[in-house]
């Protein structure tokens, strides 16, 4: 079963980083995934500019937080009125001799704002 840890809003997110904070990730870990969906309501069009793309990435650390690893990452960009796919899933699966402690990563957004809402959840 997944537990949701994070969740970014379904606010515009300006062109920039956004930084996905320090988490803790408790139990057992076997995967870490970004679920990523189009934002509901009247904001529901994400691409009104075909040149906006959106890049995902997520590290993971094995020792609370001293030195990290790539976790995986995503790239969006469409055309205009594109929206991304309901869900859009990547994310690592993690061995059973070691067990991830922590995930940070960043929301990277080039020629934005941009309206879109996500999640990080371990199993």
């Amino acid at each position: 079963m997944a537990t949701q840890l994070y969740s970014f809003a379904s606010g515009p997110l300006p062109t920039g980083v956004t930084t996905i904070p320090v988490t803790a990730i408790t139990g057992y870990t076997q995967s870490l995934s970004c679920l990523v969906t189009q934002a509901a309501g009247a904001n529901a069009i994400l691409w009104a500019n075909p040149a906006t793309q959106v890049t995902i990435a997520l590290q993971v650390s094995y020792d609370g937080g001293t030195t990290w690893v790539d976790g995986g990452s995503s790239f969006h960009q469409g055309s205009v009125g594109a929206k991304i796919a309901t869900a859009t899933q990547f994310g690592g699966i993690y061995g059973y001799s070691a067990v991830p402690t922590h995930f940070q990563g960043t929301i990277t957004i080039a020629n934005g704002p941009i309206t879109l809402a996500g999640s990080i959840s371990v199993t």
